[in-house]
């Protein structure tokens, strides 16, 4: 796909499935690593902690557990087309290795940076910051939908929080699915509203990286 279409569908939908190449060796090793965690060999002194519920995060820090974590953004050029994109050079600000488990969404439709009425303080960074989540397909079964993606929300917000919550929900609403994949990593804009999907079988992991 040409570079003028990746950075229209990032300013017109406000996310972008990335083609990447799964023989990347960042990608390969992350890859093995999700798969020796899910097996439960984990390094000393690391673990899967509980932050949200049915969900746990690689702790104490999951740049720390290997160097990969942290490399594989630029080696699948992730950072070139955020810097086109954004006008300026951009680096990896948090980086996050995620279970989801079995169950019901642990996060319902929201946008990261939101103020709606009668909120004393706006939630989030403002501008809203863009984050780069691999989805590996580490499994021996059909890829599943794991993030609802409302396209062009960030575009439009209303202020009543209901209504913006709401809107997404409806059926003339562009909604798109993202799913488990080892050749695509999604690149959003974090004031688009998006919703977690509930788990069915063995957990999914996301490795999620915020750029600043």
């Amino acid at each position: 796909m040409e570079r003028s279409i990746y950075l229209d569908q990032l300013y017109f939908d406000g996310f972008l499935k990335f083609k990447i190449d799964p023989k990347n060796s960042d990608l390969k090793n992350i890859n093995e690593i999700i798969k020796s965690i899910e097996d439960g060999n984990i390094k000393e002194g690391f673990s899967m902690e509980t932050k949200y519920d049915r969900s746990a995060d690689l702790r104490p820090s999951t740049i720390e557990y290997d160097a990969s974590f942290s490399k594989v953004c630029e080696s699948i050029g992730v950072i070139d087309i955020l810097n086109e994109y954004l006008k300026y050079k951009t680096k990896p600000r948090t980086v996050q290795l995620r279970a989801a488990y079995e169950g019901s969404s642990y996060l319902s439709w929201h946008r990261d940076t939101h103020k709606y009425k009668n909120d004393a303080t706006t939630v989030g960074n403002v501008p809203p910051v863009f984050k780069a989540i691999y989805y590996p397909h580490i499994s021996n079964n059909k890829p599943r939908a794991t993030l609802r993606v409302s396209s062009g929300s960030h575009l439009r917000y209303f202020n009543s929080k209901i209504v913006d919550l709401t809107v997404p929900r409806l059926m003339f609403n562009k909604k798109v699915d993202i799913q488990e994949s080892n050749d695509t990593i999604l690149i959003f804009n974090t004031g688009l509203l998006h919703s977690v999907l509930s788990v069915k079988g063995t957990p999914i992991y996301r490795l999620i990286t915020s750029f600043k």
